[in-house]
């Protein structure tokens, strides 16, 4: 398994995680109307930058146990974190669709504030949603690219 295709794999898991703490935290609270409960909009930012801290750090200790672990199982005391041309354009292919998905959301976003009354609560979540989800599916795209060798 190529450096790449595991940092892939490490992204899905992250942006899991991301959804699983948006949909807990933010969004059950949002939907049963207890928004107030978590701070207003500014406790709501603070709860979202949080969740975005923890994907970094996790996603950083991740790749760092990844190659130890793939150090340790293939004996390889350096092993290659070398990208080439192909994991490059699979790569740029995962994040034009998932750009593509942030910007729907933005734009559902957007519609919703300027069309059904939504507080800016509602948009943050839909953003922070769009942003997990873009990188979902982009990562879901570049690891079907990868195993089908594209």
């Amino acid at each position: 398994m190529s450096f790449q295709e595991r940092t892939t794999i490490i992204g899905l898991i992250v942006s899991l995680c991301v959804i699983y703490f948006l949909t807990t935290t933010m969004y059950v609270p949002l939907r049963a109307e207890q928004g107030a409960e978590l701070g207003g909009l500014s406790g709501q930012a603070y709860l979202l930058f949080k969740i975005i801290l923890g994907a970094i750090i996790g996603s950083i200790v991740l790749t760092i146990v990844s190659v130890i672990v793939q150090a340790i199982v293939t004996g390889d005391e350096d092993p290659s974190t070398l990208v080439d041309e192909r994991d490059r354009a699979i790569e740029v292919y995962g994040d034009r669709i998932g750009y593509g998905i942030t910007g729907a959301f933005f734009m559902y976003g957007v519609a919703g504030l300027a069309f059904l009354g939504w507080d800016a609560s509602w948009f943050l979540l839909v953003m922070a949603y769009g942003f997990s989800i873009g990188s979902l599916v982009g990562c879901v795209l570049r690891l079907v690219r990868h195993f089908r060798g594209y």
